[in-house]
């Protein structure tokens, strides 16, 4: 039987923030009622009956004062904290955990535990995504921010849920303290998206497309059947045949994820005399039409897929979005509910969430990185965003995006190819989501299988 409500007691140090990451942790992700009340010391206390479990409030007190600036980020690599207890190393899968934030002091006595890492600090960190709004934070040719630039990827972590290896340290703490406590249970599962960047093959509109698609097909993918596939339906399209085109994976998509007993998010581009950049498609053209209409009657999902320019022009993002609920309504789409992920996960750290927020999305899953794989916000399970502008939790949802193909598959980022070792990298991540019970959030282009073995891959997947 549960103790409860837990106190939880902190020094007054940003106190917004402080109590997100409780509601996150103790209320969203562990069930667990509680109570946030100040106290003058420097460590955070948890109390559940006469048990208390401590850590040091590192991050928040030594970041209050330079908060989002540089000099306040963790040095690299972290030290690493042994795990003191064969059960938790089997929970977690790994024998130590990293220490961003802490005192490195561990001490457990009966109905006393004081843990070395800051658990609501490190959560936090993580999150929030402190550390791509501090000034001066690197940023690519996109205005987004290199994952390869993390304190994570640089420690060699990236690979790791590290906020649910923490939260797990953090159940194996409470449950000393006071063992009668009880959890939220979690199911593993898998959560599959496309964003339909372009839902036909550009080589069926032109020659001359054509042409350059399957050059690019032999110089950067040295693939002679992709550079031939290309020029199949550049040709079969001049008499109206349409099923050669590559591209057009929907109803096998489907097809498959039915079969595993799953529904699909499509995040469509919603943009009015669209360029090359945005897909070049619009909702109003009878082939997206009849596409959305399948998508709606077979009773997968629509989402928003915010145009390149929209991140930084929030009128651009609010018609995108009535654009898109009235072409869903055309399709005879009765959706409720919304999600968004922004074209080339684009995000603007001081405003993007609060303006997904204000325009009634219930969730968001941008945050996923392009260069690197990994855990960009060091979790698989669902959380509410936060705005580090105004200092507000906000109502929207963040699914994580575990993996997009495109990371491993592409040679512009890791190029693995669809063979063995991107096979064992993808089913790494899966596992990893799976071990602590949360959503593998998997995002694999409809424009991206080009070979039976890229299409037993994502069957393997979904399984």
């Amino acid at each position: 039987m549960n103790v409860l409500p837990l106190r939880v007691k902190a020094p007054a140090h940003r106190a917004a923030e402080f109590a997100w990451v409780c509601d996150v942790l103790f209320g969203r992700w562990l069930g667990l009622p509680h109570v946030v009340e100040v106290h003058e010391q420097a460590f955070v206390s948890v109390q559940a009956g006469p048990g208390e479990l401590r850590w040091s409030d590192a991050f928040f007190s030594q970041a209050d004062a330079r908060w989002l600036q540089a000099d306040s980020l963790p040095a690299v690599p972290p030290p690493m904290w042994p795990l003191p207890d064969d059960a938790l190393r089997l929970a977690i899968g790994q024998d130590s955990v990293p220490r961003f934030h802490g005192d490195g002091a561990f001490e457990q006595a009966p109905g006393r535990v004081q843990l070395p890492i800051d658990i609501t600090g490190s959560v936090f960190f993580m999150l929030s995504r402190y550390e791509e709004a501090v000034a001066g934070a690197p940023a690519d040719r996109h205005g987004r921010f290199p994952g390869a630039m993390g304190v994570v990827h640089r420690a060699g972590l990236a690979l790791r849920p590290l906020v649910d290896e923490w939260v797990e340290v953090l159940w194996w703490a409470l449950q000393q303290v006071a063992p009668g406590l009880q959890r939220r249970a979690r199911t593993a599962d898998t959560w599959v998206s496309c964003d339909v960047d372009a839902p036909y093959s550009p080589g069926g509109r032109s020659l001359p497309l054509a042409l350059r698609q399957a050059a690019g097909h032999l110089v950067h993918e040295r693939s002679p059947r992709r550079a031939a596939q290309s020029l199949l339906h550049a040709a079969a399209s001049r008499v109206g045949v349409t099923r050669h085109d590559p591209y057009d994976s929907f109803d096998w998509m489907m097809d498959v994820n039915e079969r595993a007993g799953r529904r699909i998010t499509f995040y469509f581009l919603s943009v009015r005399q669209p360029q090359r950049i945005d897909g070049g498609y619009e909702l109003g053209e009878p082939a997206l039409q009849s596409l959305m209409s399948r998508i709606v009657q077979r009773g997968h999902e629509v989402g928003l897929h915010g145009s390149y320019r929209s991140v930084d022009e929030p009128a651009l993002l609010a018609r995108e979005f009535e654009d898109l609920r009235a072409a869903v309504a055309r399709a005879g789409g009765q959706q409720a509910r919304y999600g968004a992920r922004q074209h080339y996960l684009r995000w603007r750290m001081a405003d993007t969430a609060a303006q997904l927020d204000a325009l009634g999305f219930e969730h968001d899953s941008t945050l996923g990185y392009p260069d690197v794989a990994g855990f960009r916000c060091g979790t698989s399970h669902t959380f509410p965003l936060f705005d580090l502008t105004q200092q507000r939790a906000l109502a929207i949802v963040e699914r994580p995006l575990v993996l997009m193909e495109a990371t491993v598959l592409s040679p512009t980022y890791l190029g693995l190819g669809d063979g063995d070792a991107a096979r064992a990298l993808m089913m790494q991540l899966r596992a990893s989501c799976h071990r602590f019970g949360g959503t593998f959030g998997l995002l694999w282009h409809n424009s991206n299988f080009a070979t039976p073995r890229a299409r037993r891959l994502y069957e393997a997947l979904l399984q």
